[in-house]
């Protein structure tokens, strides 16, 4: 019905949040249909309550997630202005853009085993690495927690977990 009335991702998003809640979906829906057979006024009541519920919660999911997405955007145009403005240099810009990329905590050690990463720094010293990485904290575009993990500061985590 919803994709017959134009909306096309809410089926799909809805038959996840079915999936999520099979059992309650199958026990409604049985419910309904005996309350059909014995003429019950209104029997698909607490079916459509379910969907509509599950509707919301859908909604919201997507809000969120556009919501972190429009702000991955904006904090990547701040990175990019803050290269832009030789506020960090390409090495620091690329090792953000890493983090934003990994799409998760990044422990720094993992981050430091990257070949990418150890590219960058082929001919530096490791009082470079350590001010690059100073650099960006100090700046906020990274932050880490106290579990050596980097995070893009456009999570608003820190210390735990999303």
């Amino acid at each position: 019905m919803l994709r017959h009335a134009g909306y096309k991702y809410a089926p799909f998003a809805l038959a996840k949040y079915y999936q999520e809640h099979i059992h309650e979906y199958f026990t409604l829906f049985n419910a309904v249909r005996r309350a059909e057979e014995k003429k019950e006024e209104f029997p698909n009541t607490t079916f459509v309550a379910f969907h509509l519920d599950g509707l919301r919660i859908v909604i919201d999911r997507l809000h969120d997630r556009v919501n972190e997405m429009v702000g991955m955007l904006l904090f990547d145009a701040v990175v990019r202005q803050h290269l832009d403005n030789k506020q960090i240099n390409p090495r620091q810009y690329a090792i953000v853009r890493h983090v934003i990329e990994h799409g998760r905590p990044l422990p720094l050690t993992a981050m430091r085993g990257d070949p990418r990463y150890q590219a960058m720094y082929l001919k530096k010293t490791d009082k470079t690495r350590q001010r690059d990485l100073k650099r960006i904290l100090e700046l906020g575009l990274l932050r880490a927690d106290g579990q050596g993990q980097l995070w893009p500061a456009f999570t608003g985590v820190l210390g735990g977990g999303k």
